[in-house]
Formats: C-alpha cells, structure tokens, sequence
C-alpha cells in the first residue's frame, strides 16, 4: 500500500465516489459521510435497502464527539476500545444526514484499527460512511480479492492485506440501550466490566437481520458433523466441513473458508458451533446467520 494509492483514494471520495478500504474486522465500501449523493451510491451499489443504516468511521475520539453525544458509558468504553472493533449507537448530531441512519435519530460509529484505514480517515480529514465491501447479504470481504469478487472495477481497491480479525465489530446500542445489537470479538464481559449490566434494544443496526453473512451454498449447523457429511455423502452430495477451531482463528478465517467453499461448488456446507462463550458467541452468531433459510 503506497501513498499515491491513498491520495488516489482521497481524490475519488472528494469527486462523489466509493473506495473499498481494510479495516481489522473486513473491508469497508467508503463515501464522504457529507456526500448525499456518494451515500446513495453505497445503497444502490450493494443493493442494500435505504432502511438499514451505515456505520461511520471516523480517525479518533474528537471526531467522533463532532458526529454524536457521548454520555459517560460511551467515553469510557471509547477510550478503552478504541482505536478496535467496536461500534457504538449513539444520539446523532445534526451534522449527520439520516440517509446514513436509515431514518433514525441514532448513529453507528467506529475507529478502525488498521493502518491503512487511519491513514485514509486522518490524511482524508473527515468521516467516512461504510459498510461491508459486499452485495448487501453476503459474506463479508477480509481481502481485496474478495471485493473484486464482489464489484469487479466498480470501485477502487485499498488493499492492505487479509483482515486480521475477520468479522465485524461488537455493536453497543448507547441510544436504547445499553446493550449488544451485534456481537464480536470485543465480548459481552468486557464491555460489562466498564459499563456495567445491559438490557435489550430495539434500534436498527447492521447485520441484525435474521439472514446475513450468507454464502450461495446451503449451510447447516451441526454439533457432529462428520456423521451427518458420512450421511449426506451416500446421498450423493458433495459437502464440505467447516469444524470449530480455536475462536481467533475461527474468527479469521470464517469468511475466506466459505467463499472458498463457494468457489470449490459444493452441495452444502455443515458447520460445527464454536462453544457459546466469549469470541465464540459472535462466531455462532454468524453462522446462525448465514444458515437461516429465506424460503
């Protein structure tokens, strides 16, 4: 990742365009948060109903505070997560549009901790609205090769190596709340250990809906999954394992395996649960996810 790759980038947000820049967690299809054009650009580019809001990622805490109100819970777990994975709801500010917020009063904002996206965010000098680097449902991009999968050349490429967390950040509803609308790999005990119980939220928030995260190929949770593969397997299907590993790795590999298994044309996937504590919960939450059936 050159320089001259981030002014180009620059560049591109100032005229109205999207860029898809690495974060830790996955890669963010970015406009100008003051772009209302740009951010219809994201809506229509990921085919994501304007309903569902957009996370704003900023450089730093000041920004932040320029963008939404911060009550005591949220400076205090700001000033211990961030720069990290997590996101936090908040009352907005005037200077952020509802285009971003699908509708709501509330906002969603974040400091990456990835080099490349906090030279974008402070060389860029303001926010930037960003999604995942996907079709709107799919499976999340930890790499530039997977936004190519997704976009073509749609849209310029930051490329700045695999996401070293590899899924999306712990969503904290300080608006309704205080509660997690989305797990991640900042866990529940964490989060209680600064700011105390949580309760329940009705915001809207990314990546809350019942399917989400999903590969094409069909896939199905199991606690043994070489019994039913075996079973499967004497159907005639080809099918492929996705077994519980360590949660860091799990985590960070989640999103790669089943795009490779897409690209691999299997009849199904079965997907071993990680143990319900910690990192775990985040990792079963998407699996929960992405083998929701639509039909």
């Amino acid at each position: 990742m050159s320089l001259q790759d981030i002014k180009k980038a620059i560049s591109l947000l100032n005229q109205g365009n999207l860029v898809a820049f690495p974060t830790e967690t996955v890669y963010g299809l970015g406009a100008d948060f003051s772009n209302e054009e740009a951010i219809k650009k994201i809506y229509a580019l990921k085919r994501r109903p304007h309903h569902h809001p957009l996370i704003i990622h900023v450089a730093n805490l000041k920004q932040a505070r320029n963008l939404a109100f911060f009550d005591e819970s949220a400076l205090l777990l700001a000033q211990k997560f961030w720069p990290g994975p997590m996101t936090l709801i908040l009352q907005k500010k005037d200077t952020v549009s509802t285009s971003i917020t699908g509708g709501q009063e509330s906002v969603g904002i974040r400091v990456p901790n990835h080099p490349t996206a906090q030279n974008l965010l402070n060389m860029f000098g303001k926010a930037i609205a960003a999604p995942s680097a996907n079709k709107f449902g799919h499976v999340s991009p930890t790499s530039a090769k997977h936004v190519k999968q997704e976009f073509g050349d749609d849209v310029f490429i930051l490329d700045g190596g695999s996401s070293n967390i590899g899924i999306e950040s712990t969503i904290i509803d300080l608006y309704k709340g205080p509660s997690i609308l989305r797990p991640g790999f900042i866990t529940k005990e964490q989060i209680t250990s600064i700011i105390g119980p949580l309760s329940h939220s009705e915001t809207r928030a990314p990546g809350v809906l019942k399917s989400h995260y999903a590969p094409k190929t069909k896939l199905i949770l199991s606690p043994d999954p070489q019994q039913l593969a075996q079973d499967l397997k004497k159907q005639g299907l080809k099918v492929a394992i996705l077994p519980a590993l360590d949660p860091e790795t799990h985590a960070q590999s989640l999103y790669k395996t089943l795009r490779k298994f897409d690209s691999e044309r299997y009849d199904i996937i079965i997907a071993e649960p990680a143990q319900s504590k910690g990192l775990g919960i985040a990792i079963n939450d998407r699996l929960k996810k992405a083998s929701y059936s639509k039909e």
